[in-house]
């Protein structure tokens, strides 16, 4: 099998049997052993559940969850007939602004914001597709790339790696496109329903491929690991995946799965293999995604008070206009703030929209959400001016997450603004708990501090756990 870059691919419909999923042989075989095992893969103990794609493990991609998506992938392309295409983010992180990119267009992956409304993944069965591109991290770069091709062992690309940084780290890379698409694609319990999982997964294999070629004894360079489940002899959890091999860890860098396909190379100058969506940087010798023409993106609102009128089937919340700016703590301001297509996140080129899910415990219903109000204060940096912070909860009790953020002045030395976060409604029955975090565009942690009950004038004491 041998499996190509995105845009090297033919333009008539490149992507289109990712759409063939209306015979039902086809759909069980795509839902089932693909989309759904990796989907409960990825909530098995053995990954961590922040949101960041991150892993206790040494070898999260390269070897478990590597070889079971093999094995998942493997069975989806011969429910296509085709191979998994790989998409290699690094020709879209060189763009001048890779929001822009043609790949999320309905000629490839859909649209890059809100639920996907057009391109091949647009109606396929299961869940809706929600994505807020650019939003947050970042793609994977060449320079990323070297570093991990720099290294000659597997216990530097792996976590924790020996190396000591995350420069080295094939799985840290890999985090990074999961969180930038953002959305499905950024939650361990849906990544995989999203099918650029699927293509982001095969460049991640491709970049261990071309690592294990440069080593020596690639197939025993099992690094040492005491996690459970992860050890040598261990044998991988495939889940609910039908007719699952008894395959161990080590046998993740056996020479028989890497012989189950083979890659193209990246698009290289001057030709770029000859796609039209592809240009040559001749001053740097590197081949970079072409910016769709404007008649072929979605339209983003212009402003907060401008909320898009996108829904999506299952897709409950009402919606209204939003305030420009959020300034006083009451209830309704609170619910004009969230209960829109989402607000935007205000970058340093343009605005682009950010939408929520709205999803709890697997069911999208704005009733099951409240709203909280949250002051952040930032102090600025010399050199640094981030323009928004991001503010997260993660459910601790309950399966939901929502995402908001507020706009920072990059002109005044210290700066406050108010947005609302939502976490599930509590009840009589229960309490609720979750995980609230807050942190910059440049990743940088927020210190959390919370109002202290009754009091007055109000006074705030660190709650940070």
């Amino acid at each position: 099998m041998l499996r190509q870059e995105i845009p090297t691919l033919s333009l008539l419909s490149p992507l289109s049997p990712f759409s063939e999923s209306s015979n039902s042989s086809t759909d069980e075989l795509i839902r089932v052993p693909s989309q759904r095992a990796m989907a409960l893969q990825h909530q098995d103990p053995s990954f961590v559940s922040d949101g960041s794609q991150s892993d206790t493990s040494d070898i999260s991609v390269t070897t478990v969850s590597t070889t079971q998506s093999i094995e998942s992938v493997k069975r989806l392309e011969q429910a296509l007939g085709t191979t998994i295409p790989y998409w290699d983010s690094s020709l879209d992180f060189e763009m001048d602004d890779p929001v822009n990119t043609i790949l999320f267009t309905a000629r490839y992956f859909g649209n890059g914001f809100g639920f996907i409304t057009n391109g091949p993944f647009a109606n396929l069965p299961g869940r809706p597709i929600l994505r807020n591109i650019g939003s947050d991290g970042t793609l994977i770069s060449k320079q990323a790339i070297a570093s991990v091709l720099s290294r000659t062992r597997h216990a530097e690309i792996t976590e924790p790696s020996t190396a000591g940084t995350v420069q080295y780290s094939l799985e840290g890379h890999h985090n990074g496109p999961h969180v930038w698409v953002d959305g499905t694609l950024a939650s361990l319990a849906s990544a995989a329903y999203d099918p650029i999982f699927f293509c982001h997964h095969a460049f991640i294999d491709y970049i261990w491929e071309q690592f294990r070629s440069r080593i020596p004894n690639a197939e025993s360079d099992y690094p040492p690991t005491n996690v459970a489940g992860h050890e040598p002899f261990s044998f991988m959890d495939f889940g609910e995946f039908p007719y699952a091999p008894r395959v161990r860890t080590s046998e993740g860098f056996s020479g028989r799965y890497a012989r189950l396909r083979s890659y193209q190379p990246a698009p290289s100058c001057p030709r770029c293999a000859g796609s039209p969506d592809l240009v040559c940087n001749t001053d740097r010798g590197i081949c970079v995604s072409r910016a769709a023409p404007p008649q072929m993106r979605m339209q983003a609102p212009a402003a907060r008070s401008q909320a898009g009128a996108a829904a999506a089937s299952g897709f409950t919340a009402q919606v209204v206009s939003a305030p420009d700016a959020v300034e006083a703590d009451t209830p309704q301001r609170a619910q004009n703030a969230v209960a829109q297509t989402g607000p935007l996140a205000t970058g340093p080129k343009k605005e682009i929209p950010y939408q929520n899910s709205f999803i709890i415990n697997g069911k999208s219903d704005i009733n099951q959400w409240v709203f909280m109000p949250v002051k952040v204060v930032y102090m600025h940096s010399p050199g640094v001016s981030p323009g928004r912070v991001f503010v997260e909860s993660d459910g601790i009790n309950y399966s939901g997450r929502y995402k908001d953020y507020a706009k920072i002045d990059p002109f005044q030395p210290v700066s406050s603004s108010f947005t609302y976060i939502g976490i599930k409604r509590p009840s009589n029955e229960s309490n609720v708990e979750a995980l609230i975090t807050a942190y910059d565009t440049c990743g940088r942690v927020c210190k959390a501090k919370c109002l202290v009950l009754g009091s007055r004038p109000p006074v705030y004491e660190s709650c940070a756990v």
